[in-house]
């Protein structure tokens, strides 16, 4: 597995309200081979790849039930890159998420 082909590879978007709609741009690198497919962990993130950059929309869900009483959660989401071949890249993104 290749690494850091992609970059930035993890990515904090600090404190978000859920519903609100937030873009996360992962480019890639000049050495990076073309790439097959990209999914995301959930269906909360919408991953699209375009000439070298992955653009995912991210719109975080309603606090589960356990937490509400803390008023938030970590949100941690993954997005894989399969490339072309069998080599693949995990990057990631984390929030707050706040009612």
């Amino acid at each position: 597995m290749k690494q850091n082909l992609f970059s930035p590879k993890e990515v904090d978007l600090g404190q978000l309200k859920v519903g609100q709609t937030t873009k996360i741009v992962f480019q890639s690198e000049d050495s990076a081979p073309p790439v097959r497919s990209v999914t995301a962990s959930c269906g909360c993130s919408k991953p699209v790849h375009k000439d070298g950059v992955i653009t995912v929309t991210y719109k975080p869900q309603p606090i589960p039930a356990h937490l509400k009483d803390q008023g938030s959660y970590i949100a941690t989401k993954f997005i894989t890159v399969l490339y072309k071949g069998r080599e693949q890249e995990r990057l990631s993104f984390k929030a707050k998420v706040i009612a």
